[in-house]
């Protein structure tokens, strides 16, 4: 008898133990602490900034390839205009584009009239020079203006039909910088009219 009455208080100290543990899971979970709430809205302001900027890299990045891939279309394109110019009594030798700034400036490339330029060098088409400048009109065909990009420096390159004879307003080859925001390369042009990309010139 007796071991029938202490197996009954065992069973119910369990359900009283039983029940004020459930008792204190429902108060736990029935809200947050202080505590709690502001640690949310710290990793939550920490991933928000984080976002952020991953969203203006994200930008910056997609606005540098677009215009970097506009300015090697531009030269490519002044050297396919080159390739098809042919030689004879037309006036026009050749093409080529000018980076400066945020423009690209087409060069229309002509033979002058005057008698003041001095001979540079002598091909299938005749290239005069005076103080490193060639006499060239604005091609608008190949004109750009870049939305978000800018290039640190100035070139020029020139295309001259109809090989197309590759030239430089100065030197042998040429290499600007290009950024947009936190994006940053740079564009080289070799003595072959080849372009290539790089982190930096």
């Amino acid at each position: 008898m007796t071991k029938e009455m202490d197996s009954d208080l065992c069973q119910n100290d369990r359900r009283k133990d039983d029940t004020g543990s459930d008792t204190d899971s429902v108060r736990r979970s029935s809200g947050f602490t202080l505590v709690e709430v502001m640690v949310v809205v710290v990793v939550l302001t920490i991933f928000l900034g984080i976002g952020l900027t991953s969203g203006n890299t994200i930008k910056d990045q997609l606005a540098f390839y677009r215009d970097q891939q506009v300015i090697i279309a531009q030269i490519y394109k002044a050297r396919a205009l080159a390739v098809a110019t042919q030689e004879g009594s037309r006036e026009v030798c050749g093409y080529g584009v000018r980076l400066s700034g945020s423009t690209i400036t087409g060069l229309e490339i002509r033979k002058p009239s005057s008698s003041s330029f001095d001979e540079q060098f002598r091909g299938n088409c005749e290239l005069y020079h005076e103080s490193n400048a060639v006499q060239t009109n604005s091609y608008s065909d190949l004109n750009y203006t870049l939305e978000e990009t800018s290039m640190s420096g100035s070139i020029q390159v020139y295309f001259i039909a109809p090989s197309p004879l590759v030239k430089f307003s100065s030197g042998s080859s040429a290499c600007i910088n290009i950024s947009s925001g936190t994006a940053s390369g740079a564009i080289r042009i070799n003595r072959f009219g080849q372009v290539t990309t790089a982190p930096s010139c």
